[in-house]
């Protein structure tokens, strides 16, 4: 029997679910793409949900028997600052559930962003990849640009690949 999955935004009531999910999706996930050392630091931090994303009506989930299976978002500002780029979206945050992997649920995410990304006026979608995840952003149109570090704290950085989606315009849109 299938069970029908639901792709809806987040709300603050899902923040518990979402450490769930985060922790089951980087602590699983990232391991074999970074040292054990650096996962160690860095894990404590990306397992949190920001409040600001669940309450900025850009980030998603997608829930499956009143379980979040992934998650994500994107906003207009750089993640980690308030600075804006004409233009550009930031892609924030996704992750799915190491049991419900190939099943499209990131990539409906992502496309629902691409979608809300468009309907902004924006041209170019941008991400930090995790090391693990680049496969897939390829996969969905972004271009690996670089390899960053994110600082999550002023000590504690995360290896990252900073990669680029240029968004098609509208048919009759003049950008």
């Amino acid at each position: 029997m299938t069970t029908l999955a639901t792709l809806r935004r987040a709300q603050p009531t899902d923040i518990e679910q979402l450490q769930r999910l985060f922790s089951r999706s980087y602590g699983t996930l990232l391991v074999g793409h970074y040292a054990q050392a650096d996962l160690a630091r860095v894990l404590p931090i990306i397992t949190q949900p920001q409040i600001s994303l669940l309450r900025s009506s850009t980030f998603y989930v997608v829930a499956q028997n009143d379980t979040l299976a992934a998650c994500g978002g994107w906003t207009l500002a750089k993640p980690g600052t308030h600075d804006l780029a004409a233009g550009v979206g930031h892609i924030r945050h996704i992750a799915t559930d190491p049991d419900c992997l190939r099943r499209g649920f990131a990539a409906s995410i992502l496309q629902r962003c691409r979608s809300d990304a468009q309907a902004a006026g924006l041209h170019t979608l941008s991400c930090w990849s995790t090391l693990q995840a680049v496969p897939f952003y390829t996969s969905q149109g972004f271009e690996a640009r670089c390899q960053v570090d994110v600082l999550l704290t002023p000590e504690t950085p995360l290896a990252a690949v900073e990669m680029i989606c240029n968004l098609d315009p509208k048919p009759g849109d003049d950008r």
